[in-house]
């Protein structure tokens, strides 16, 4: 019975043995995959981190291009627009105000289609290629939890705001007629070029009182855009007087110069120059009617948002790279916390396997003490009997 018992240890030691064994293995194996896939999927963050920097340049040309040139296009836009001309105070802030929301209207609308229609394709095929890598650095059982990402993801759109109300706010229109080569029009445009501003961001009135400017100046001491207008109005003003005291004082110089001249080139040249001015003056007098005044306003409207234009396209580049970062970031943040979860579930697993690794274990070690005591009494009856149980031994009858 001993023997049998001993028999019966042995097969059950190996087959525990052989069940350690494949459980070892198994062990082995799912480790490899789990530092494999961790591997992986770090190199895969740092493919990532190279394609989104290459996919913010593309976006930085694309849309600065895309934008520049809708900025070149103002004139077909604002052409586009038609409605009823009102030469009056209420009626121009109302036409001002249709035209910018028209614009802004046409502008957002043409700026996302082109922006995001050259680069839509370019996004999903970057987020395929992620979702296609990753599926391939998971294990098969854990393949399916990618498609909850995937599934319901909508197309990718950039939102775009010009936002050309804001942008035309401080646009002061002159629809005044002002002879182009005048004094006053050559005054705005220096002091234009001297600010950094577009001429229609000039307020028209150069002479304004001190008394109502300092009056001004106390009620609009906390807005910035007031104040701004009046160190404009100040700087107009300074300009025009500098002007005329310069004439008051210089005429005698100006009669020297002009007789120098006279002498020079003769009184033809200068009536015929003369000639040329006045007839500059009365063929731009004749065509202002109130569809020049229309025009015009279109014209100052259209430079004034040019100009503002390119000041803010850095910005609106740089928010349009953000939403590209950000849709891009969206599927990494899922395929990141899905894989998170993924490699959570392999370590359980792994904790399992060693668990059940450590229970074999137990068992063999159970086992090899019983067989060991099993030996020994083995080894015990076998003496008790060669020493008492024989026939020629001295007890035996």
């Amino acid at each position: 019975m001993i023997g049998k018992m001993r028999l019966n240890l042995n097969s059950v030691l190996t087959s525990a043995a052989e069940q350690r064994s494949k459980l070892q293995n198994e062990l082995n194996e799912a480790t490899r995959t789990f530092n494999e896939c961790r591997v992986n999927f770090t190199q895969f963050e740092k493919a990532y981190r190279e394609q989104t920097e290459q996919l913010r340049a593309e976006v930085h040309l694309k849309v600065s291009a895309d934008f520049f040139e809708e900025i070149s296009r103002l004139d077909a836009i604002i052409d586009r627009f038609d409605q009823p001309f009102d030469g009056s105070s209420s009626g121009m802030a109302k036409y001002k105000q249709d035209l910018a929301i028209f614009v802004d209207k046409c502008l957002s609308s043409d700026l996302e289609a082109r922006c995001t229609g050259g680069l839509m394709s370019r996004i999903w095929n970057l987020e395929n290629d992620m979702f296609q890598y990753v599926t391939k650095i998971l294990a098969e059982p854990y393949q399916n939890k990618l498609e909850e990402v995937w599934r319901y993801r909508a197309p990718f759109k950039f939102s775009i705001c010009v936002d050309v109300p804001a942008l035309v706010n401080d646009f002061h229109e002159d629809l005044e007629f002002r002879f182009t080569f005048g004094l006053h029009a050559m005054i705005r445009r220096i002091i234009a070029y001297r600010s950094g501003q577009p001429v229609t961001a000039i307020n028209t009135n150069l002479l304004t009182p001190l008394s109502l400017k300092a009056q001004a100046e106390k009620n609009v001491v906390r807005d910035a855009d007031a104040s701004a207008a009046a160190e404009e109005q100040a700087m107009m003003t300074q300009m025009v007087l500098t002007s005329a005291a310069f004439l008051a004082n210089g005429s005698l110089g100006v009669l020297v110069i002009g007789g120098i001249v006279y002498k020079a080139v003769g009184w033809r040249v200068i009536a015929v120059g003369g000639a040329a001015y006045a007839g500059l003056y009365a063929w731009e007098r004749m065509r202002w009617n109130s569809s020049a005044k229309e025009q015009h306003l279109k014209e100052q409207f259209r430079s004034h948002l040019a100009a503002r234009m390119q000041q803010v396209s850095t910005a609106h580049t740089h928010h349009c790279e953000t939403q590209a970062i950000r849709e891009m970031d969206q599927v990494f943040d899922g395929l990141k916390s899905t894989v998170g979860g993924v490699h959570r579930e392999m370590k359980n697993d792994l904790d399992t396997q060693k668990t059940q690794i450590d229970a074999v274990d137990s068992t063999i070690r159970t086992l090899g003490t019983i067989k060991g005591k099993a030996v020994f009494l083995l080894r015990n009856l076998e003496q008790f009997a060669s020493s008492y149980l024989r026939s020629d031994s001295p007890s035996s009858p």
